[in-house]
Formats: C-alpha cells, sequence, structure tokens
C-alpha cells in the first residue's frame, strides 16, 4: 500500500469511527445511613453519605434537607467536624439533634450530591436516607397470682423499662373487657352432649380382651 493511500486512511478513519467518550456524565454510586435509624425528640443522628472507593477523583459538594424533622437544607462535611469522624476520606456527615417538637413517624431525608470530575463529567444525584421518629418503650406485664379461680382478686401489674430521654405522656391501660370478648368467642357451640353407647360388635371384641 503506497504511503499516500496511508496518509489518507488516516485522516479518513477518525470521522469514520467515533472515539469512545471517556467523559460520560456518570453519577458517583453512594451509600447513605442514619445512625441511629430509630430516635426519639430530642436524640441526636448521625447523617452519612459516603462515596463509593472506586469512584474517580474529583470535587463533590453534599447537603441534606432535614425539612421532615423541621430543618432545612445544610451541608455535609467531610472536614472532621459536625460529626464527621476522618476528613478527606469523602464520608460526608452531620449530626443533628431532632427538636422535641418534631412529628412522630417515618421520615425520608433527601440527600443531594453536586460532583465535577472535570471537562464535561458533571452533575448532581439525590437519594433519601430513612429515619423513624419515635420509638416505643420497652415494657413487661405480670399477674400476682398468675392463676386464679373465678370471684378472685388479680394484681396486674406493668413495668416500664427506664430510658434516656425519659417517657413523656405515659398511659397504661388494661381492657379486660376485650379479653372477656375474646373468651365468648371461642366457647364450644351449644350441642346436646349424650353418653357413648358401644354396640354390640364393640362389646364382643371387648370380651376377647
Amino acid at each position: 500500500m503506497s504511503h499516500r493511500r496511508l496518509r489518507w486512511l488516516a485522516c479518513v478513519l477518525p470521522l469514520l469511527v467515533p472515539a469512545a467518550r471517556a467523559d460520560a456524565q456518570t453519577p458517583p454510586r453512594v451509600t447513605v445511613a442514619a445512625a441511629p435509624a430509630q430516635v426519639n425528640p430530642g436524640d441526636s443522628v448521625l447523617f452519612t453519605l459516603a462515596i463509593a472507593p472506586d469512584t474517580p477523583n474529583g470535587a463533590f459538594v453534599v447537603q441534606a434537607d432535614f425539612a421532615p424533622i423541621l430543618g432545612g437544607w445544610t451541608p455535609l462535611s467531610d472536614s472532621g467536624t459536625d460529626g464527621d469522624v476522618v476528613a478527606g476520606d469523602r464520608v460526608f456527615s452531620r449530626r443533628v439533634t431532632v427538636p422535641a417538637i418534631a412529628g412522630l413517624g417515618a421520615k425520608s431525608i433527601t440527600a443531594n450530591v453536586n460532583y465535577d470530575f472535570g471537562s464535561t463529567n458533571f452533575g448532581s444525584t439525590s437519594t433519601f436516607i430513612a429515619l423513624t421518629v419515635g420509638v416505643p418503650p420497652a415494657a413487661a406485664g405480670t399477674a400476682s397470682p398468675a392463676s386464679v379461680n373465678v370471684g378472685e382478686s388479680v394484681l396486674l401489674t406493668v413495668t416500664v423499662a427506664p430510658r434516656t430521654p425519659p417517657v413523656r405522656g405515659l398511659y397504661v391501660e388494661a381492657d379486660l373487657a376485650m379479653k372477656e370478648r375474646a373468651l365468648k368467642a371461642v366457647q364450644p357451640p351449644n350441642i346436646k352432649q349424650s353418653r357413648y353407647q358401644p354396640t354390640d360388635r364393640v362389646l364382643e371384641f371387648l370380651q376377647t380382651l
């Protein structure tokens, strides 16, 4: 093949086969967590967002929207402050105290990551951090005595385990009427009982034993 032909191919081939783009806008993979995932109003919780270790080097800005617990958009830090343990490890953190007036139930905290890997590979991605506000107290119930006859009295005791912060507005109710309704539901049907009368064949068999 002549040198003129080779030069022609070198000019034409890049036009026929486009180069693969190495700067495609691929968001980083992240892992989020709330520790602990169940808290009570007044408790503190550590929110974290970790960039996957195989993510290329780049610039990251991480924020979370704490509106579900009466907050707002707040930056998560990777500087070893605000609850962050190790600076520069690409684990962004923020310790937040749940307000005492925060509503109870499941919360979904939006976390947003703005990333820039250079060239045209930049953008943003969002995820959600699950949090539950309101942990029911642990309790144990006893009856003394545990077995009684009809007409006898029994002492019912419910012990609530101590906890921090203390339980506020605790209310305990023993609904014996509900138990009575359950017992009535399992009573045997009104069927007339009759005495078993063995047949002559059964009696003859028993006499042979």
